[in-house]
């Protein structure tokens, strides 16, 4: 596995990280999972744009240009050889090293991490994904919701419980009850009459890219498309699908719901993947 540290490009699985780093101790950073498909970055801009919101929010430096990153990129997925293979590459960036203690060093001070790697991405799951309901909340309030941030340890557990309760993903709700996502997915419901909802980001939801392509795409595909906030009791009036940067466009299901999807949604769901496999295609092709 080629690792890309700090500008360096590195072999195997020695040791990179320094045991002081913030990141590893108090999972103190943020980071980003972007799909390469023949080579290429999916949606980089966007991802870039918000892995520097994050980055700023944090007060973390990225002393990086976006043509830098890009570069890292490619020369990572490279290291791994010939092949049509699509990827899934990380791009992480901690605090660094600093003294003991919550108190991060000042912004002048601070030395970040900056790391990309990449692995191949497993194939996408043809059937739907069982959903369990966590009973693990999501905090609306806590900036975490809002960005990608490395401490994932409520969605962990959510997926760990979910895989004991015999499903391959938990829907999470927040601290009112109301839904927000799966442990590392955007949920959209189609509703009878064409009409597509999502939850507003307010009730704890990430602002997922893919998410944002649905969005843009769906106009165009349903008669209705609108953020609403939903109630784990009314998920079961329509058809359930989880979106992310890897995934795309997968179907699902509540555990114990054996409905079938009428003609109109699957009809519907299948005019949305082909648009967004098309805005995939038009991306990497314009690079």
């Amino acid at each position: 596995m080629t690792i890309w540290i700090n500008g360096s490009l590195h072999k195997g699985h020695g040791p990179l990280i320094d045991t002081r780093d913030r990141g590893l101790l108090l999972a103190d950073g943020v980071f980003e999972t972007i799909l390469i498909r023949d080579g290429k970055p999916v949606f980089l801009r966007e991802h870039l744009e918000r892995f520097r919101r994050a980055a700023e929010f944090f007060g973390i430096p990225l002393g990086y240009t976006d043509e830098k990153i890009n570069d890292a990129l490619r020369k990572v997925v490279a290291s791994h050889g010939p092949g049509n293979h699509d990827y899934a590459c990380r791009i992480t960036l901690t605090r660094g090293v600093s003294q003991r203690g919550l108190v991060p060093p000042e912004k002048s001070q601070t030395l970040p991490t900056l790391v990309i790697t990449a692995v191949m991405s497993a194939p996408v799951t043809q059937g739907q994904v069982v959903l369990s309901l966590s009973d693990i909340c999501r905090n609306e309030g806590s900036p975490s919701s809002r960005y990608k941030t490395i401490a994932y340890t409520d969605n962990i557990l959510a997926r760990q419980r979910a895989l004991q309760e015999g499903a391959g993903d938990a829907l999470m709700c927040n601290n009112r009850g109301e839904v927000a996502c799966a442990t590392a997915a955007n949920i959209f419901l189609i509703l009878p009459g064409g009409k597509l909802v999502t939850p507003p980001r307010e009730v704890g939801v990430l602002g997922g890219i893919a998410r944002g392509v649905v969005l843009d795409i769906a106009v165009s595909v349903f008669t209705d498309v609108r953020e609403v906030v939903l109630r784990p009791d009314e998920l079961g009036g329509g058809q359930l699908f989880l979106t992310n940067s890897l995934i795309g466009i997968q179907l699902a299901r509540m555990i114990g719901d054996t409905k079938q999807a009428s003609g109109e949604t699957r009809d519907l769901l299948l005019e949305l993947q082909k648009r967004y496999a098309q805005r995939i295609s038009d991306e990497i092709g314009g690079q």
